[in-house]
């Protein structure tokens, strides 16, 4: 994967090729995902927070301009804005959002209609299961014109371990 977005960080992307208009042949589908922190940005250094408080409120219209560069059909947030923002990032891609509320809130967008969305979040700390893998979990059923696709978006806890990543069973398969 080439290049960063806006807010810093780097997006995962299905498909081989990132660039708009350069769909090989046969391509279903294009999907990022990214972890937008919130849309607040990255300050690790004392001296990137002044410019990260000026710039607060252009983050979001930045990640959705970044965002239409790769002209993708799926974008998955990990540790979402508040829904009004992930709306407003949607509504400036022409796309369709399922917001999943919670301690660690994630959301989907998507050029196609989204059907259903099912939401397992995180909402406390303290009543975290062990086993439990991930800070967010939710599901969106995309009504593809290929058929429809069962997209799964998720934030990974820092300390889970492998085995719990392949055993946590997923409640609705």
């Amino acid at each position: 994967m080439k290049g960063a977005l806006a807010a810093g960080a780097l997006p995962f992307a299905v498909g081989s090729e990132l660039a708009a208009g350069t769909e090989p042949a046969g391509r279903r589908w294009r999907s990022i995902t990214y972890n937008v922190l919130r849309c607040r940005g990255y300050a690790v250094a004392p001296e990137a927070k002044p410019f990260l408080k000026a710039a607060a409120g252009q983050v979001p219209m930045r990640l959705a301009l970044e965002l239409a560069l790769y002209a993708p059909d799926i974008v998955s947030f990990q540790e979402a804005p508040p829904e009004p923002v992930v709306k407003s990032i949607a509504q400036q891609l022409g796309m369709n959002y399922a917001f999943f509320p919670g301690g660690w809130p994630g959301a989907v967008l998507s050029k196609f209609e989204i059907a259903e969305l099912q939401n397992c979040p995180l909402q406390s700390w303290r009543e975290r299961p062990q086993a439990l893998f991930t800070r967010h979990w939710g599901r969106a059923l995309v009504r593809a014109p290929g058929g429809d696709i069962n997209f799964l978006s998720t934030l990974i806890h820092k300390s889970a371990h492998v085995f719990f990543r392949l055993r946590q069973p997923i409640p609705w398969f």
